[in-house]
């Protein structure tokens, strides 16, 4: 995993640690790496998902093929189909495989609403009619206590489209390099929109989900990803970002991106 901080970072200087992070992200923002990552523990070993036979496949075999061939044309990594437990498909680029650990970008994503409704299935959120506030105190009194978590995890939470800007203060830099990137969404990120009336794709949201299930569990998004959906699935160990003032065990994540 490549870095933006060293052991020899000062910690202490944020202004000068989002300074470094944004000099990097703006030399090739497609590519930034999001550190320091922190791993999150799964099984030991895992058991591959089993491959169907031709007689058990319910997706026809052209289809197959042309999305496979659509996802090599696109430079594509890694490409699988998989229905009711079973692969019905499986591609891999040059030099991967099924054990190599991929970035996987906004796939992370969905990894979000799994731990929503992993915490939902223990009594830790009730409802997705919830507002945010509920578990972020810091959103209470704000515009973002509008914000449901089902809003969230529709991408409709009323909060700025993603997008990229070169001014240093832009709230989509800050809410991704800032030390204190949470505190910046509930703080500055704007709220062009009334909650619930507009799909806006944005990174934001999510990293707010991490806080929903922190202010909800009691714990570290990482820890109860960890425990509650990445062991019993079965799954491997993973990483994602931590912007946290300091290279420390309870940094908040990133989790829009891992």
């Amino acid at each position: 995993m490549t870095t933006v901080a060293s052991a020899q970072t000062d910690w202490s200087d944020a202004q000068k640690v989002y300074e470094d992070r944004l000099a990097t992200f703006f030399k090739d923002p497609g590519n930034f790496p999001y550190a320091p990552m922190e791993p999150l523990a799964g099984v030991d070993r895992w058991t591959p998902l089993p491959l169907v036979t031709p007689a058990q496949r319910s997706i026809s075999e052209k289809a197959l093929v042309e999305s496979r061939s659509y996802a090599e044309a696109m430079n594509s990594t890694a490409f699988i189909v998989w229905r009711n437990g079973r692969i019905e498909s499986e591609w891999y680029g040059k030099g991967v495989d099924a054990r190599t650990p991929l970035v996987s970008r906004s796939l992370s994503k969905p990894l979000t609403a799994i731990a929503i409704g992993r915490a939902m299935a223990i009594g830790k959120i009730r409802s997705l009619d919830q507002s945010i506030a509920e578990f972020i105190p810091s959103a209470r009194g704000t515009a973002k206590a509008k914000i449901t978590v089902r809003y969230l995890l529709d991408m409709r939470s009323g909060m700025l489209d993603q997008g990229f800007s070169a001014d240093p203060a832009h709230p989509y830099n800050l809410a991704l390099l800032d030390t204190e990137f949470g505190k910046k969404i509930i703080d500055s990120y704007p709220m062009p929109y009334e909650p619930g009336t507009r799909y806006s794709y944005a990174n934001a949201p999510s990293d707010l989900v991490a806080m929903v299930i922190e202010g909800a569990t009691g714990m570290r998004y990482g820890d109860f990803l960890s425990s509650e959906v990445l062991k019993p699935l079965g799954a491997r160990r993973t990483y994602l970002g931590r912007q946290a003032e300091r290279p420390r065990p309870f940094g908040l994540l990133h989790v829009f991106a891992g």
